[in-house]
């Protein structure tokens, strides 16, 4: 039972607490979706002082999650959203738009409402400041801020994994500030002409800045990588099928389910490239009525 206990905080430090938004800055549509999922990772501009970091307390490490969104209106979307910050409903709505030229400027905001699973078990506040530029339709650089509000989880942090999580600015209160760019791809015309890409890569960098006990301020870099669109969720979930080898999850099963197996057959040899290709009964049935007619008529 220990064991079992222990795979959520060894989850934990594997991923950290998740900061990103890392899916389509702009609101989607009445009745367009999204689903995005993401990766993230900390780092220091000087690595010299990586260990004066972690000697203050401060962990740095990876993070993953995912969001689900559809739109509501024109200008608001509901989503679900599941990361190491928390797992709970959002909303993002437009609460400024307009088009300078052939480009739309919108500025979102997006409150979520978070419970916390695996260190406090409590519930948390987010919000994004999101403020994007749609140059075309393949093309969205943005602009955020981020904030995250949860006064029980420093201490059960702490004393969970021995460390304090970076962002703190005091009072459980955590933020990161930044931007990125949203590059999408369409795969066929009709997703094209309804402005819906098919798949989003998304990219973005936050910074925010660590007090150490010398007072000095170390800035914090925060990286991260996402995919969202159509095809997301058949990267992470599609079964495998004859022209594909199915998505991230089916994979990982095959992967594990192989590492219990020892042994391996391997597939029929294929000599059609050679010309040498083992006949088939058929052929071989009508080759020899062939022969057989030839030599009654020789008789």
């Amino acid at each position: 039972m220990r064991r079992l206990a222990l795979v959520p905080l060894l989850i934990l430090g594997l991923n950290g607490c998740f900061f990103g938004m890392l899916h389509r800055p702009g609101t989607l549509g009445r009745g367009n979706w999204d689903a995005s999922i993401y990766g993230a990772f900390q780092f220091l501009p000087n690595p010299d002082v990586r260990q004066e970091i972690q000697n203050a307390g401060y962990l740095t490490t990876s993070s993953l999650g995912m969001d689900i969104m559809v739109g509501a209106t024109e200008r608001v979307d509901v989503g679900f959203h599941a990361a190491t910050d928390g797992i709970g409903p959002f909303v993002r709505f437009a609460a400024l738009r307009f088009y300078h030229g052939s480009v739309r400027n919108e500025l979102t905001i997006s409150p979520y409402f978070l419970y916390e699973p695996f260190i406090s078990k409590s519930i948390a506040a987010r919000v994004d400041l999101t403020y994007s530029w749609k140059l075309n339709p393949y093309f969205e650089p943005y602009v955020l801020y981020q904030g995250y509000y949860n006064r029980y989880f420093e201490p059960y942090f702490e004393s969970a994994v021995g460390a304090r999580p970076i962002g703190n600015v005091g009072g459980g209160y955590y933020h990161f500030y930044g931007g990125g760019t949203a590059l999408n791809l369409y795969f066929d015309r009709a997703s094209l002409r309804r402005g819906q890409p098919d798949l989003t890569i998304n990219m973005e960098l936050l910074m925010t800045t660590v007090l150490i006990p010398d007072s000095r301020i170390i800035p914090v870099l925060h990286f991260g990588f996402g995919v969202s669109g159509r095809q997301a969720l058949r990267l992470l979930f599609a079964p495998p099928g004859p022209t594909s080898r199915g998505g991230l999850i089916f994979n990982l099963i095959g992967l594990l389910v192989g590492l219990g197996h020892s042994s391996y057959a391997p597939p029929p040899p294929d000599n059609t490239q050679t010309g040498t290709a083992a006949p088939s009964s058929t052929s071989t049935q009508a080759d020899t009525t062939k022969k057989d007619s030839t030599g009654l008529r020789r008789k």
